[in-house]
């Protein structure tokens, strides 16, 4: 009987334990991954929509340069697009753009999405800051882009960007 070979079922069973942990830490590092892959998504979304919105604003500089079109941010994400019409004035087109970016931001996902849009005060000439700000999925992971993001809560995402109007 001493001649016996083969495993012990104390044997199989710290390998199993071993195993488990292992497994378990590989599904650990795993979450953690598609979480940050889905927040980059968000990021990149983030970034079009503010992209889009300061190409809009530009194209409208008369709304701009009056100062008064834009003046009632913060707006939040909305699951209504805007119905485009012609013969719009500088502020009209002004509202439905800020409408359009903010059911953009809706429907990219980017829920709680609150996009912020103020005139930089003391700046040399006309300068606006146009941020996008949504919860974040781990606060210990938060990221900005772009310009600080005064109006951020720590635990939130930033996109945010800087646009000149006038000389």
């Amino acid at each position: 009987m001493n001649h016996q070979k083969g495993f012990s079922l104390i044997e199989v069973l710290v390998a199993m334990l071993i195993a488990a942990v292992a497994i378990g830490a590989t599904m650990i590092v795993h979450a953690n991954n598609l979480r940050q892959v889905a927040d980059n998504a968000d990021l990149t979304r983030a970034e079009l929509v503010l992209t889009n919105m300061v190409s809009r604003m530009q194209v409208n500089n008369q709304a701009l340069i009056g100062g008064d079109a834009y003046k009632d941010s913060p707006w939040t994400a909305v699951s209504g697009a805007p119905i485009p019409r012609l013969g719009l004035t500088p502020v009209q087109m002004a509202w439905f753009d800020v409408t359009m970016a903010r059911f953009e931001a809706f429907e990219e996902g980017l829920v709680g999405a609150v996009l912020n849009i103020a005139p930089v005060v003391g700046a040399a000439g006309q300068e606006w800051s146009v941020a996008i700000d949504w919860p974040a999925h781990d606060p210990a992971n938060v990221v900005h882009r772009g310009a600080a993001c005064a109006a951020v809560a720590a635990a939130n995402h930033c996109v945010s960007r800087s646009l000149r109007v006038g000389p």
